[in-house]
């Protein structure tokens, strides 16, 4: 009843199985067959274990994310108590960068 066009599955998992892909069923790997053999159509985010940097970013992006979280990684509980806007800024600027040169190619 148009339920289809209304209506988001979320899968979620501490590991994901990659559904076979590669001869894979468990954890300890960062293929995007771990949420793309149940859900083929989905957009990947991961929320953690992406950090802001060059090599990070490229590695994440080149697997299919199209978004990430890393806001902890760039906005520190010690710069935030020392004050460091400037280091902050530089930190996000750092990764801003690096995710615009890797979509440049």
């Amino acid at each position: 009843a148009g339920l289809e066009n209304d209506t988001s599955v979320i899968y979620t998992s501490d590991h994901g199985d990659n559904v076979g892909a590669r001869g894979l069923w468990g954890k300890s790997t960062l293929y995007q067959e771990a949420v793309m053999g149940p859900m083929p159509w989905a957009k990947i985010m991961p929320t953690g274990g992406v950090d802001p940097d060059a090599g990070s970013i490229a590695k994440w992006f080149g697997a299919g994310i199209v978004a990430c979280g890393m806001g902890s990684k760039l906005i520190t509980d010690n710069a935030v108590t020392a004050g460091d806007w400037a280091g902050i800024e530089a930190s996000v600027r750092q990764a801003v960068d690096a995710v615009a040169t890797y979509r440049r190619g």
